[in-house]
This record gives structure tokens, C-alpha cells and sequence, in this order.
């Protein structure tokens, strides 16, 4: 069983007195194999990992080909998604897990339960979070 830490860290060009926060390096996969790594939010209240529409260009994937489904969000606001099938890494362990992906370019990038806890136990603690491979 492997075990793996991410350490709280500020966003890139915090302010000095932001809020350190889980951020948790992912790994995806592209449609040529290339592996791509990218800085993802933990978000436990986050139904499903998703990403601006640039990340599924980046992996080469067709943005409408992905089924369309409409998420509300905590905040009453409603939001299209297109889910793909991608296959991911954290740590050592490969998996493959469904991600949404925006139409606009500014949505933040967030990691959330579907599909990760299949896989993981995870554990936040005052200045970090561990996944424990299942």
C-alpha cells in the first residue's frame, strides 16, 4: 500500500497572508501518451475532478464529444460540463476516472471525490493531505 503527501501551499502569486490550501499534483494523460502535469485544488465538496476547457485541449481531446451534463454548484450557479474518460496518475498508482471539462478558460482547476475515492482513502490534516492507496 502506497502513501502519498501533499503539503499545504498558497496559490501561485498568493498574497503573503492568503490561506495556505491542498493543492495536489495530478498527473493526466493524453491522447498521444504524453503525460501532463497539473496543479489540482482538493475539494471535498467537489462531486467530480474538473478543469477549464484548455486542460482538454492540452490533452487532446474533442471538447462536445464528451457527454454533456449541467452540475449546480454550492452556490446555486448552474454549469455545463463535458465528461471525458481519462486515464490518471497520483503517485505511483494509474487509474483512469472521469473528469468535467468547462467550456470557458477560467475555471479553477479541482479535484474532486468520483472516482479518486475508488482509489484512495484521503486524509486532510492541519498542514497537509495524504492518499492512501486502497
Amino acid at each position: 500500500m502506497s502513501k502519498v503527501c501533499f503539503p499545504y501551499t498558497q496559490k501561485p502569486n498568493a498574497e503573503p497572508e492568503e490561506a495556505k490550501r491542498p493543492y495536489v499534483l495530478l498527473e493526466l494523460q493524453s491522447e498521444n501518451d504524453e503525460w501532463f502535469k497539473v496543479n489540482t485544488l482538493a475539494d471535498t465538496g467537489a462531486d467530480i475532478t474538473s478543469f477549464p476547457r484548455g486542460i482538454c485541449d492540452i490533452l487532446g481531446k474533442e471538447l462536445e464529444k464528451g457527454k454533456k451534463v449541467i452540475l449546480i454548484s454550492a452556490t446555486g450557479t448552474k454549469l455545463s460540463l463535458y465528461l471525458h474518460e481519462v486515464k490518471a496518475r497520483l503517485g505511483s498508482k494509474e487509474f483512469t476516472m472521469t473528469v468535467g471539462f468547462t467550456e470557458t478558460h477560467t475555471f479553477p482547476h479541482l479535484l474532486g471525490r468520483k472516482d479518486l475515492l475508488d482509489h484512495f482513502s484521503i486524509k486532510f490534516a492541519k498542514d497537509d493531505v495524504w492518499f492512501v492507496e486502497e
